[in-house]
């Protein structure tokens, strides 16, 4: 799975770096652990400074115009996967 992530990185105009990082708090995955061997906690949304300053705080959010992108990217991820 990871391949595809990287594969659809690639052949997008996204410019970005993924590396595997440890995650310390809670997330919804845990609820995926009967049906999946492998969780990926990867969210593909471009984000900004004054993005960064709100995350896990007050406003947090993303912004509308980052949301279509992140539609797209996951359907042509299970589009990929699903072969």
């Amino acid at each position: 799975m990871r391949r595809a992530v990287l594969a659809l990185l690639a052949a997008s105009a996204c410019v970005a770096a993924v590396a595997p990082a440890l995650v310390l708090g809670g997330t919804d995955s845990r609820h995926l652990q009967d049906v999946s061997d492998d969780t990926y906690r990867f969210v593909p949304v471009v984000v900004g400074p004054d993005d960064l300053a709100r995350v896990h705080g007050k406003d947090e959010r993303v912004a509308v115009a980052a949301l279509a992108p992140a539609v797209a990217f996951y359907l042509e991820y299970l589009r990929e996967t699903s072969r």
